[in-house]
């Protein structure tokens, strides 16, 4: 059987960098979130993918989806931190 990408890898990559800087700008806290989460539930469908079916995904593709759930669990991290900051007023709009 042949090798090819994962489904969603770039997107799950994306979303997960993506999502750290827009934590960090006040009007998109809530975004930033939103990708974070999508992110680590795709990451997580790939994961899934690539233990049902053994040997048919390529290890970049792999690796990409890794480094999205990585990036999409800081993101995550860094966006509910602010969030809950700017709620109690602790940091200005």
């Amino acid at each position: 059987m042949d090798e090819r990408p994962l489904p969603l890898g770039h997107a799950a990559q994306t979303m997960g960098i993506l999502s750290i800087p827009f934590a960090f700008l006040a009007q998109l806290v809530v975004p930033a979130a939103i990708m974070a989460l999508m992110a680590v539930l795709i990451a997580l469908w790939g994961r899934g993918r690539r233990i049902r079916y053994p040997m048919r995904y390529t290890h970049r593709s792999v690796m990409r989806m890794r480094r999205g759930m990585w990036a999409g669990t800081l993101g995550l991290t860094i966006a509910s931190g602010l969030w809950v900051l700017y709620a109690l007023g602790v940091l200005p709009f």
